[in-house]
């Protein structure tokens, strides 16, 4: 990949989906220290602030099957500094990644 296309911030947030939420709200706010950013309601989000990075909690799907401890990361978010998205996106999909946008 082309230098110019991005350059890399640093992990912005994960997705951890969970349980008992309250509980682990509870764990990352008191054991590890995390602060409460905010929390939406309505898709049922809790944001902590760890530092300069996020973790955000949401439950699983009553209706599923638990995962495997391994499999409840949801998603990791990189931040990247980027003056010229459409060529990114160009140069990702050249490499046969999907991209959205």
């Amino acid at each position: 990949m082309d230098d110019a296309t991005f350059t890399p911030l640093g992990l912005d947030h994960v997705v951890l989906r969970v349980r008992d939420q309250a509980a682990s709200r509870k764990f990352y706010v008191e054991t590890l220290g995390c602060t409460v950013d905010r929390v939406n309601e309505r898709i049922s989000l809790v944001h902590l602030r760890f530092g300069e990075h996020f973790i955000d909690l949401v439950p699983l799907d009553p209706a599923q099957p638990v995962p495997a401890a391994r499999a409840r990361m949801d998603h990791v978010c990189l931040s990247i500094r980027c003056d010229d998205l459409k060529r990114l996106a160009d140069d990702l999909r050249a490499r046969g990644r999907a991209c959205r946008g």
